[in-house]
């Protein structure tokens, strides 16, 4: 039977019997709506084996006042009237069970959000969630002592997840469940990383020359005035790690004498804080944070990557800038090429930039490509589509807007652009290998 709310029944209850009403009914009703109008769910069950002089169990460890923020004379007070006065509820529904409207109710009623259980052995409740019964304490209040909150199938701590788990308590932290041991603790400590130590060079001594040669050397100082430490400069990070500054010192060379003395020491500072973030509620895992950037590959060649492109026959030479003009070089250094989206819209077309996208190529002439500065690039002849190799392997490049033309390796290392043939010497030089490289 459902048992959210049995305010809802006694409301009809009074009209038991229209024609003859009975006045012991009414007043039993208008008792019974005081006391079950704020009634919570129970498991029916249970309830009805609950007794009231059974010792209680000590389910904790620390008193009842530090964990439940009320005394075991007030818990035990709460769960009497919980469990006595649902026990009333419940005897009165069944003894009018059988009236059409209680009935009609009950199959109304919506089941309840939280379905409780009570163990009348040990005197503790059990919550329903996850598809099982949950331990959740003497009081059906919870734990609620400052600073803890249960949400979302997961104990909080000051922002920080808890889970039980095959009789282990663990923490959600560092982006995964770290078990925590058999216990929590009412105040959890916040983790902390493990010490990060570096090992530095301390002045301990002054040294006594008497001839020198002296020059300026930056010092690391700690501190100031007599208490100040002196280390050996390394570098700025190295500094900030001691929390020191730079500073300059004369540098004095012992010719004869005695020189200053270093001593090897180790410093350390308190690792870093741990991050509580990243638990997905809905799997219990870390967030996997996508990239909602599409990627777009075109002839085997990502877009915005850079490429080197080999000559599908001279194993040596690549596409090259050469005095402006595009060639299939073996010493060029200017071989790298930024593929961007085609500058004039043409869809999945590209377009041959620098690695610092100043400049790009261009169909020069009848038949030669050359390399223009940005705002010289004619945008309809700057654009190719990035095809599948004519050789079947590699890739081929023809012009957006000269379709069965592509660009060529001819016999003098200059780069054309040609009509297509059909011949094997002309998928040869028409075809390159694209080598991702470093923009």
């Amino acid at each position: 039977m459902k048992l959210a709310t049995i305010a809802a029944i006694l409301g009809v209850t009074q009209a038991v019997d229209v024609e003859q009403p009975n006045e012991s009914l009414i007043h039993e009703a208008e008792d019974m709506e005081m006391q079950c109008k704020d009634m919570d769910t129970i498991d029916s069950e249970s309830l009805l084996e609950a007794t009231e002089d059974i010792e209680l169990e000590k389910n904790i460890k620390s008193t009842y006042k530090k964990h439940y923020n009320r005394t075991k004379k007030q818990v035990d007070a709460e769960n009497n009237h919980i469990i006595s006065t649902q026990a009333k509820c419940l005897k009165f529904v069944q003894k009018y069970r059988g009236h059409a409207k209680v009935c009609n109710w009950c199959k109304k009623a919506k089941a309840p959000s939280v379905i409780w259980k009570w163990d009348p052995s040990r005197r503790v409740w059990y919550r329903w969630y996850d598809n099982k019964w949950h331990y959740w304490g003497p009081s059906k209040r919870g734990f609620t002592t400052v600073g803890w909150t249960w949400y979302k199938g997961y104990w909080h701590h000051n922002g920080w997840v808890f889970k039980y788990y095959g009789n282990y308590w663990y923490r959600f932290q560092g982006g995964k469940w770290v078990r925590y041991g058999r216990q929590v603790p009412i105040k959890p400590k916040v983790p902390i990383g493990p010490k990060i130590c570096r090992p530095f060079y301390l002045l301990k001594k002054w040294g006594f020359p008497t001839s020198l040669g002296s020059k300026r050397l930056p010092r690391c100082r700690v501190g100031s005035g007599k208490k100040a430490a002196y280390y050996m400069w390394k570098d700025r990070k190295a500094c900030r790690f001691l929390g020191g500054r730079l500073v300059y010192q004369t540098h004095k060379t012992c010719k004869t004498g005695r020189p200053h003395q270093w001593a090897r020491v180790i410093r350390c500072v308190a690792g870093p804080k741990i991050s509580k973030r990243g638990l997905n509620y809905k799997t219990g895992r870390k967030f996997r944070h996508t990239s909602t950037k599409r990627e777009v590959v075109l002839g085997g060649m990502r877009v915005g990557g850079c490429y080197k492109f080999r000559a599908y026959s001279h194993s040596r030479n690549y596409f090259s800038n050469v005095g402006t003009y595009a060639k299939n070089s073996a010493s060029s250094r200017l071989n790298t090429w930024k593929i961007v989206a085609g500058i004039d819209g043409t869809r999945n077309s590209i377009t041959f930039k620098d690695r610092t996208n100043r400049y790009g190529l261009m169909l020069y002439s009848s038949k030669r490509t050359r390399f223009f500065w940005n705002k010289y690039l004619h945008k309809k002849n700057s654009t190719f589509y990035g095809l599948k190799g004519l050789m079947g392997r590699g890739v081929s490049f023809m012009p957006a807007h000269k379709r069965g033309y592509f660009l060529q390796h001819a016999s003098n290392n200059a780069v054309l652009f040609n009509k297509y043939n059909g011949k094997t010497a002309f998928k040869r030089s028409a075809t390159w290998y694209a080598i991702k490289s470093k923009c």
